[in-house]
Order: structure tokens, then C-alpha cells, then sequence
């Protein structure tokens, strides 16, 4: 069975796995609440599954991509692999468009190697694969570490030609400036000198997928419980309020007790702001969206919509359901459901240029290479973000 085929069948399976959870849902029973329970990790399961063949055809399309099967390719290899040789303190590099730096620390002024453009493609197509944080936030490319902007806010005391750093007499908006830093983040291929010459050898596809891997790991751990000090502020980190509707730095909250229905859903919806809702979506990891699969209004409409089509996510009062796995469980006092607009409210920075270290103590015939990124991220204008906590 090709993959393909495994999508597909796995797509049908999940169809079925929500058609069962709603039959025992209907039956409201003791038995039935034990059977709902083994049918929600069983949708669990799949849809991790399901995500896992994806990813298999974007690596594999990736890894073919990066073979060696044109000239532009070739030529771009063969830079590769000059590149990572001559990578060594305090050599002079080839091609011209490198510049050298002498190996360091990972501080914001690190040593080490400029990488060329097509590296730092290579590598940016490979964290897709297992981090989906550059699709749902607002991306910022920068050739510094420091990005300064001042935001305002949407809000009724927005009045034409006023303009100060808070609600002030004369119904001034609220305006804040933001700083975000992008921190250095790395991750790690070890290859030997065997390797590096062999004409055959996927060198690019490789260690973009070495390097992907950590800092996707990384960045999305990060996005959910980054401790906004060299990592990025995590949404769960994040202060909230219950009163301050056009705070910036905050996030308003919503508390709720154990979820039976979608009261609370339909109440976060209306708590957010109109100019946010044209691109607004619901926030949660896969075991919430399981949980919420089988209620239902007074009426017995399912008000958690199913995707129609592989690829489309499915929809919460017409509003699509996007993941981010390291968001915690529903439970008292855990922040997992988000709602609003997020490439509004949170921005990510990215500085251009990323380096290659060069790890001299490991022993022959092997060689760590540290590629080294640059990547910060934080809250700028929280009114664009609603949080569910369980009480």
C-alpha cells in the first residue's frame, strides 16, 4: 500500500472513529462514557498517525527535491560540501560570498560561518515538517536581533488624530512599543569525512533534516511554555486578565468549568473583537479536540465540524481548528483552548543570516556541525487573543 493510500484510509478511519464517538455520545450511559473514552484515544492515535504519513510525504518530497538531479543543484552541493570541510577555526573560506568568523559561543555576536542563501532554504523547508509555527504566526525577517515596533490597539476609544501610551482624557487608543529579541537556537548534524565525499551522498538533505528537526522541536515547545527570557514568551507563560479588554501585553481570559458543552466556546467567540475575526481560529492540541468532538447544543447539533477534505482542518462554529501539540490537556486551571487571530497577536523574528559551527573536540572520522539560527517571539497585541481556562 503506498502512502497515499495509508492517508487516505487513514482519513476514513478518523471519519468512522467520529461517526462511533457520537453514536455513544447519543446513548448518554455509564458504559457509554467508558467506551467514549477508548474511542477519543483511538481518534488520538489516528490523527497522530495521519500527521505522520503527511510529514512522510513532505520529507519525501523534500529529500528528492534536494538530490542531486540538476545543475543549479550539483553546483550548490558541491558548495555544500566545500563549505562544511572548510568550515574550521580561523580558515579562510570559498566561495567569496561566505564570510569567515572564528568558532565562539552562541551569544548574539557567535562565531562561526555564514551559511549561503540555498542552506538556509534548504533547512527553512525542513522545519515545516515538524513545526508549523512560521504558518500560523506573523513572520518577521530582519538582518538584526532586535525588532522595535509601536502597536496600537483596536478599541472604542480609538478617536481620530489622538495618539499616546494609554487611555488618557479625550479618549487617546492604547499604543505600546514592543521589543523582541531573535536568540540564537542550533541544531546538530554529525557526519564523516567519508561522507562528505561521496558523490552519491544527499548531503543537503541530510543535514537540513538533522538540523530541522531539534530547533522544530525546539520552536514549538517554545511557542506553547517559553519563558520569554532566551526563549520564546509561550502563550501558556503569557499574563491574563479578566477586565482589560484592550490590553496589548495581556491576554483576556475566559474561565469555565469541566467542558459539557459549548456555552464557553460561543462565549470566547463573542469576546473578541470584530477587526480580529476575519482570520480568527480556534488553538488546542489533539486530545482537546478529541474531547470536544461529542458535545452537542440543547437542540443535538454538533457544533465541532469534521474536515471534508484531506488537508482542510475541521471547524468550531464556522471557525477552523488549528493545532499546536504542546498546549496542555483540558484539565483545572490549564490553558488549552486559544481563540482569535494569532498572526495578529503574536509576532516571530527571524534574522537572516545563520552560522555553522564546528564542534573540534569530537574525535575522527566523525564531525558535529552546530547550525546556528537566530529566532525570537512574544505577544504584541494580546487583544487579538482569548484564552479558556478551566476553573
Amino acid at each position: 500500500m503506498s502512502i497515499q493510500d495509508e492517508i487516505k484510509t487513514n482519513f476514513e478511519k478518523q471519519e468512522e472513529l467520529v461517526k462511533a464517538l457520537r453514536k455513544e455520545a447519543d446513548k448518554n450511559t455509564l458504559a457509554s462514557k467508558d467506551a467514549l473514552e477508548l474511542i477519543k484515544k483511538d481518534i488520538v492515535l489516528n490523527s497522530t498517525a495521519l500527521e505522520s504519513l503527511q510529514k512522510k510525504v513532505a520529507r519525501a518530497d523534500f529529500l528528492k527535491a534536494s538530490e542531486p538531479n540538476s545543475t543549479l543543484v550539483l553546483e550548490e552541493k558541491e558548495k555544500t560540501v566545500k563549505f562544511l570541510k572548510d568550515s574550521t577555526k580561523g580558515q579562510t573560506l570559498t566561495p567569496a560570498e561566505i564570510t569567515n568568523k572564528l568558532y565562539n559561543t552562541d551569544s548574539a555576536g557567535a562565531g562561526g560561518n555564514y551559511v549561503t542563501p540555498f542552506i538556509d532554504t534548504m533547512v527553512d523547508k525542513a522545519i515545516r515538517q515538524y513545526t508549523n509555527i512560521f504558518d500560523i504566526c506573523k513572520v518577521v525577517s530582519m538582518g538584526g536581533t532586535e525588532y522595535l515596533k509601536t502597536v496600537r490597539s483596536l478599541g472604542s476609544q480609538a478617536k481620530r488624530g489622538k495618539f499616546s501610551s494609554s487611555v488618557g482624557v479625550g479618549g487617546e487608543s492604547v499604543a505600546s512599543k514592543v521589543t523582541i529579541k531573535a536568540n540564537a537556537i542550533s541544531g546538530r548534524f554529525e557526519v564523516s569525512d567519508e561522507l562528505l565525499s561521496d558523490s552519491h551522498y544527499n548531503i543537503m538533505g541530510e543535514f537540513a533534516d538533522d538540523v530541522s528537526m531539534e530547533i522544530g522541536e525546539i520552536l514549538g515547545n517554545e511557542l506553547a511554555n517559553g519563558n520569554d527570557g532566551t526563549e520564546l514568551q509561550g502563550l501558556t507563560t503569557i499574563s491574563n486578565t479578566t477586565t482589560d479588554k484592550l490590553s496589548l501585553s495581556k491576554i483576556e481570559s475566559l474561565g469555565h468549568d469541566a467542558l459539557t458543552n459549548f456555552d464557553p466556546l460561543i462565549s470566547v467567540v463573542q469576546l473578541l473583537r470584530q477587526g480580529y475575526l476575519n482570520d480568527a481560529c480556534f488553538y488546542m492540541n489533539r486530545k482537546t479536540e478529541a474531547d470536544i468532538m461529542a458535545l452537542k447544543n440543547t437542540e443535538g447539533r454538533y457544533y465541532w465540524q469534521p474536515s471534508l477534505t484531506a488537508g482542510t482542518p475541521a471547524s468550531i462554529l464556522g471557525y477552523p481548528v488549528k493545532k499546536i501539540h504542546e498546549l496542555p490537556n483540558l484539565g483545572s486551571g490549564n490553558k488549552a483552548i486559544f481563540f482569535g487571530s494569532l498572526p495578529m497577536a503574536y509576532t516571530v523574528v527571524r534574522r537572516a543570516m545563520s552560522r555553522i559551527q564546528v564542534d573540534e573536540i569530537t574525535e575522527f572520522p566523525s564531525k558535529i556541525y552546530k547550525y546556528v539560527t537566530y529566532v525570537g517571539g512574544a505577544l504584541v497585541k494580546g487583544q487579538a487573543l482569548k484564552v479558556l481556562i478551566q476553573k
